[in-house]
């Protein structure tokens, strides 16, 4: 589902702090 996308791509953004 395009959710489940968005959700994976948010984990890795918060996995990789600035």
């Amino acid at each position: 589902a395009v959710r489940d996308k968005v959700l994976s791509a948010y984990q890795e953004i918060l996995k990789m702090p600035i």
